[in-house]
C-alpha cells in the first residue's frame, strides 16, 4: 500500500466536521476516518454528565480510542483500515503532550527543594509535588515520586 499523506491534523470539532465533508469528494477513506474519530467523540459525550469540554482533548482522546480499536483489529487479522491508523496515529503525534524528560524532571525537582527552602521551610513530599504540579507542563508523577524520595534522603 503506497504511504498515506496526513496533511491536515484537526484541533478544533469544526475543523474535524469540515475535513469529513471535504475529503469526501478526494478520498472516501480519508473521510470515512476522519468520521471515525467523531463517532468517539460522539460516544464519549452524548449523555455524559461532565463531559470533557476541551475539543483539542477530546479529538486526542478519540484518536487514541479509534488507534487502539484498530490496532487491535488488525492484530487479531479483523477487518481494519490503515488510513484510519494512519490519520489517527498523525492525530495523536501532533497533539499528545510530550513528557518532560528525566533530566528536566530532576531539574524541576531541585528548583522546588530551592524555592521550598528559600522560605525556610523543610521540603516534603507534598510541597514538591504541588510545586511540580504547577508547572504546567506533563510530567511522569511516578518518576517525580522516586526522585523526589531520593533527594529528599539524601538531605
Amino acid at each position: 500500500m503506497s504511504e498515506i499523506k496526513v496533511l491536515n491534523v484537526p484541533k478544533t470539532l469544526k475543523e474535524l466536521k469540515k475535513l469529513i465533508l471535504t475529503s469526501k469528494k478526494d478520498n472516501t477513506e480519508q473521510s470515512k476516518s476522519y468520521a471515525s474519530i467523531l463517532k468517539q467523540i460522539e460516544a464519549a459525550t452524548i449523555g455524559v454528565k461532565n463531559a470533557e469540554t476541551n475539543e483539542e482533548k477530546l479529538i486526542l482522546s478519540a484518536a487514541k480510542k479509534e488507534l487502539k480499536e484498530q490496532e487491535q483489529s488488525k492484530s487479531l487479522n479483523a477487518p481494519f483500515n490503515e488510513v484510519t491508523i494512519e490519520i489517527c496515529s498523525a492525530v495523536v503525534k501532533e497533539l499528545n503532550p510530550t513528557m518532560v524528560s528525566e533530566e528536566e524532571t530532576v531539574n524541576t525537582i531541585n528548583s522546588a527543594i530551592a524555592h521550598i527552602e528559600k522560605f525556610g521551610f523543610n521540603p516534603d513530599m507534598k510541597q514538591i509535588m504541588s510545586f511540580v504540579k504547577s508547572d504546567g507542563r506533563l510530567f511522569d508523577m511516578k518518576l517525580v515520586s522516586t526522585i523526589a524520595n531520593e533527594l529528599l534522603k539524601a538531605k
